[in-house]
């Protein structure tokens, strides 16, 4: 009998030992307060032990800020407080934080735990990831903030090539102070390291060069160094170096400022040759900006000669270039900035080598955005000092074409953007220009619409008040259109006053009451080689008239 309650005493004594560990279990899993992606845990006790539940297949962080100058240390555990460390950030100043690289590692539960230091308000901090940095252009972000809305760390993908050298601008507000740390997974498998294992780490605003020693998704660190209530504002960006796309003149590219499949297409060139106008542009997608500059060397490494910024939504920026004083040949390098960077753009250079006839005219299309498409198109045209121009534009369809004019005001090379013309036309119609030296001046026709359509243009330039007088009976030889000329008639006979083209051409005429076609219209003649007007001064008022 004694034996048998001895055997019971035991089972019983066993059952509650079996209880009491299981309620320990449960009761050390229950003191792991999960932590809630982008979200600030505010702690003033520690140690204290955590979990993340992990789910994007992308780099992730988990750090703690302590209070200025208390010291916090992080570890993480493969279950709650126990089980082999992972990894640790145990530096002596400042926010200390745990990366992991979930391209490789297994997504579920891990478990940070958060110790030392004195019982000072610190905020732990998790960013699940999944937020890509592109190659090229800047990315913007916020640091800092009070409450559960707080933000103290972020963490970016970035893809870099093995053998590429890359460059990493951190710009970050006055009023914020945010370090950057970029980390490297050596292997394809499980990686988690600590604060101290970055491959480099810039404190506050610079520029940092990085050589990829491998091509893989990198995780980039945006943090805050202690716990702050302030709130700023960052830019960050990651430059491939030497990758400047070449231009063709004859070709419009389409390209997106960047993709996985491509890389960055922010860095174009060109290589002037001729010395003559040229001009670039770039046009964005209807519900996109972007803005252009001109640099002197590729990756936007050196002096901005030209910019144009201020055409807004969905419109072409343009730069435009004087060679005719320059030296050549000249290595210019375009540099595109901002708007989407998902969002196709096409962009085009011409380097001039066509001269406008003035006076004269020039009728064309706006074609397509791919292939052999005009975006923009320059000439050269020669205009004289003190001298008054008509310019007469007429344009049609969805790209909606515009005029612009341009001067150098000096003897050398020269770029201005699409504001520095001297005038732009929007629509058709017809505006008077009195040039304020003889020089040669930059025509420019640009579509200012990205639209999968072709549009017409045309433009006429002629002097004002240059109309030849005329001797009856004496043929004069001319070339180039429009051409105006007067006579003065003073006998009371039938007249006759026309032209006679080169075989092959057309040309039309028309007899005004005042010089360069103003005034009325008398009559006109549009047919196939010579054309003429009569007019029956038996009855005409006699005086002078004025063909053109």
């Amino acid at each position: 009998m004694n034996v048998t309650h001895r055997s019971i005493c035991s089972i019983i004594i066993l059952f509650c030992f079996l209880i009491l560990t299981l309620f320990h279990a449960s009761d050390t899993h229950a003191q792991c307060t999960p932590l809630q992606a982008h979200v600030c845990q505010h702690e003033t006790t520690n140690p204290q032990d955590y979990s993340i539940n992990q789910i994007p297949y992308y780099w992730a962080v988990v750090g703690v800020m302590p209070t200025s100058p208390d010291d916090k240390d992080i570890y993480l555990y493969p279950s709650c407080g126990t089980g082999s460390l992972l990894a640790s950030s145990t530096g002596t100043d400042g926010t200390d934080f745990i990366v992991g690289d979930f391209n490789h590692n297994a997504i579920g539960a891990y478990y940070p735990q958060v110790t030392y230091g004195g019982d000072v308000p610190y905020e732990v901090y998790w960013n699940n990831g999944g937020t890509v940095l592109p190659i090229g252009p800047w990315a913007n972000g916020w640091l800092g903030g009070t409450g559960a809305g707080c933000n103290m760390i972020h963490i970016y993908d970035v893809l870099l090539e093995a053998g590429a050298e890359y460059r990493f601008i951190f710009d970050p507000d006055i009023i914020l102070v945010a370090n950057v740390a970029l980390f490297r997974n050596p292997s394809a498998g499980t990686y988690w390291v600590g604060r101290a294992e970055s491959e480099f780490e810039m404190t506050g605003s610079g520029i940092h060069n990085y050589t990829a020693p491998q091509t893989d998704w990198y995780g980039l660190v945006v943090f805050v160094p202690w716990n702050t209530t302030t709130t700023g504002n960052y830019a960050i960006k990651a430059e491939k170096l030497s990758d400047c796309i070449e231009m063709d003149p004859a070709v419009c590219d389409n390209r997106k400022l960047y993709t996985f499949s491509d890389g960055p297409a922010n860095n174009f060139h060109f290589l002037q040759g001729q010395p003559y106008w040229t001009a670039f542009a770039v046009s964005p997608d209807t519900l996109d900006h972007k803005n252009l500059y001109l640099i002197d060397a590729c990756d936007a490494n050196g002096a901005q000669l030209g910019s144009s910024y201020n055409a807004g939504v969905g419109q072409t920026e343009l730069v435009v270039g004087d060679f005719n004083f320059a030296t050549l040949p000249a290595d210019r390098y375009p540099y595109l900035q901002g708007g989407a960077n998902d969002l196709e753009f096409t962009i085009q250079w011409d380097g001039g080598m066509d001269i406008f006839p003035i006076p004269g005219e020039i009728a064309g299309m706006m074609s397509e955005t791919s292939g052999e498409c005009k975006l923009v198109q320059v000439w050269d045209g020669f205009l004289e000092a003190g001298v008054e121009y008509e310019f007469l534009f007429y344009e049609w369809g969805q790209k909606d074409p515009h005029f612009a004019l341009f001067r150098n005001p000096g003897s050398g090379e020269y770029w201005g953007g699409r504001v520095n013309a001297e005038f732009e036309m929007t629509g058709s119609g017809i505006h008077t220009y009195t040039a304020p030296q003889t020089d040669w001046y930059g025509l420019v026709i640009f579509a200012d619409e990205r639209k999968h359509h072709a549009s017409l243009y045309q433009l006429q330039v002629q002097p004002l008040n240059d109309c030849e007088p005329l001797t009856s009976g004496i043929r004069i030889m001319r070339e180039g259109f429009p051409r105006d000329f007067f006579y003065s008639h003073t006998n009371p006979y039938w007249s006759v006053v026309g032209v006679s083209p080169t075989e092959g051409d057309t040309k039309y005429v028309y007899l005004f009451t005042q010089c360069d076609a103003k005034g009325t219209n008398l009559a006109y003649s549009f047919a196939a080689g010579t054309n003429f007007v009569v007019g029956d001064f038996n009855h005409n008022t006699l005086g002078t008239y004025y063909a053109t």
